[in-house]
């Protein structure tokens, strides 16, 4: 038979730890009294209706339809972008500086939120239909919109 020992500083950094994650979730429980409304009769007023969650703003940009079953927040890059990426993939640049602009222009002409959920999508081994070819498909998409308006303006 195997006896386990407990050890009482571990014991405590374990409470200490679940009460920290309890308290980010929101998850305590308070010592603190519970407040009840009054109406003017004496009456418990009814509970306060829920807080009501703001609707997310519409993207005021472009969206990228259907690219991959799904739509991307994006933003037309302008005619100094185009041209910062252009060279930023010349043969004289070092890799990694590469590396770095091309992040910055995706993350530049991208929502927050679509940019999050491109690397979610990247990362995730059960989506083998996104892969950095599909990245660079959606990085050619989001230049097309501003070549597209560059031509517009020449014409």
């Amino acid at each position: 038979m195997t006896a386990f020992s407990d050890d009482p500083a571990k014991i405590a950094r374990d409470e200490a730890d679940l009460a920290e994650r309890k308290r980010k979730l929101g998850l305590e429980k308070s010592d603190a009294p519970e407040v009840i409304d009054l109406d003017e009769s004496g009456e418990v007023a009814p509970a306060a209706s829920a807080v009501a969650v703001a609707e997310k703003e519409p993207w005021a940009h472009e969206l990228l339809t259907d690219f991959y079953g799904e739509d991307w927040e994006v933003r037309k890059p302008t005619e100094q972008a185009l041209a910062g990426f252009a060279l930023a993939a010349g043969k004289y640049v070092p890799q990694k500086l590469q590396n770095d602009l091309v992040g910055l222009f995706i993350r530049n002409h991208m929502s927050e939120e679509s940019h999050e959920h491109m690397y979610e999508r990247l990362m995730d081994p059960d989506d083998a239909s996104f892969t950095p070819a599909t990245l660079g498909e959606m990085m050619r998409e989001i230049a097309l919109l501003g070549r597209d308006e560059l031509k517009s303006v020449e014409s």
